[in-house]
């Protein structure tokens, strides 16, 4: 069991969360203390380390393996000294979020009709997602990903209700709704490779996040005024360009050209 989850927070009313950032071949850390919804940054700590030439060689995802468990490493080492006999830190969640070429990602949209007033309930969105999910095939080849393309999840960010938005659908009568739903591919052997690397640190669950999607929550959660944009993120070595229409993120694009 690894530092993260084999120390407890002592008389401390605050949560301790691990957010890890995947990038092109390296990896970023940062511990985040949350007050609340109140999130206060620690420490961060960067994996931009030189790689051997021969781990360059192995591709992409077992750079960024490699990068992955260094930071969790010194993030183990951190967190262990700024640990005291008063209290020590213990991860409750981690949070990885993917950024490009690590990902593939697209909305499609589900329409359903009803001749009569339907209530919504959330056995209603779920099984519509599922079946929408069981009729869509991948979006994209396996050989875009890698060895083996996966659904990683599926997130409705968007909701209409006889063609009005809503946040609180569940319990409204409707005779359309229409459902925008956020979906990511991943490669297998990558997500794998990621979940077994913080494993072997801690036992705190572990989600994985595309960074479109977190980037577009956090812009609309700020840019109220504005409901169609692009947004552009400029890394080291690859870029991604986001597409929001009527508060709905429709693609993202990558590009091998950065900083």
């Amino acid at each position: 069991m690894g530092i993260f989850s084999s120390i407890k927070t002592v008389d401390r009313p605050v949560k301790i969360v691990i957010y890890l950032d995947v990038g092109h071949g390296n990896a970023r850390s940062a511990v985040i203390e949350m007050h609340g919804a109140v999130p206060h940054v620690l420490y961060t700590i960067s994996g931009e380390h030189k790689i051997p030439t021969e781990v360059l060689a192995g591709g992409l995802n077992q750079r960024a393996l490699i990068s992955l468990r260094e930071v969790l490493d010194e993030t183990a080492k951190t967190i262990k000294q700024s640990s005291n006999d008063k209290f020590r830190y213990a991860a409750e969640e981690i949070y990885c979020v993917l950024a490009a070429p690590y990902y593939l990602s697209h909305t499609g949209i589900i329409t359903k009709k009803w001749e009569r007033p339907f209530v919504i309930t959330e056995q209603t969105i779920k099984h519509l997602v599922q079946s929408g999910s069981r009729n869509a095939p991948l979006a994209h080849d396996d050989a875009e990903l890698g060895t083996k393309a996966k659904v990683l999840h599926e997130r409705v960010i968007d909701i209409s209700i006889n063609g009005y938005k809503t946040t609180t659908p569940i319990g409204k009568s409707a005779e359309n709704l229409q459902l925008s739903v956020f979906r990511t591919e991943v490669d297998e052997e990558l997500n794998s490779g990621i979940i077994k690397t913080i494993k072997e640190h801690t036992s705190a669950p572990a989600f994985i996040e595309p960074f479109s999607l977190a980037a577009f929550v956090t812009l609309r959660n700020r840019i109220h005024q504005k409901d169609s944009f692009l947004f552009v993120t400029i890394g080291n070595e690859v870029s991604e360009v986001t597409l929001v229409k009527k508060s709905v993120l429709l693609e993202t694009v990558s590009f091998p050209f950065g900083k």
